[in-house]
């Protein structure tokens, strides 16, 4: 198992809307993935714009499976209009 983890920064004012993009839109099809496993959706309390999510993958190869899949192109589409910033990590369980 791999945990990916992805720091998002909302555009100013649109906190609220990537939250609601997370949970109502992004989780649901990171859920319908194979090879995705718990996900988790966090917000950070010293900066309510920023947040966490951490999603386990079978593998690093899984989570690059997904990019190829027909619904990414979608999926990768509904974070421009509310996000400043990201960045993304894999790590592996010791």
């Amino acid at each position: 198992m791999v945990l990916e983890r992805a720091d998002l920064t909302a555009q100013p004012g649109k906190g609220e809307a990537l939250h609601r993009m997370l949970a109502d839109q992004a989780i649901p099809i990171l859920r319908s993935i194979t090879g995705v496993g718990e996900i988790r959706l966090c917000r950070c309390v010293e900066a309510p714009d920023r947040f966490m999510l951490l999603v386990e993958w079978d593998s690093v190869d899984a989570h690059h499976a997904f990019y190829s899949h027909a619904i990414y192109p979608e999926f990768r589409a509904l974070f421009p209009p509310v996000t400043q910033d990201g960045a993304m990590d894999h790590y592996e369980t010791l």
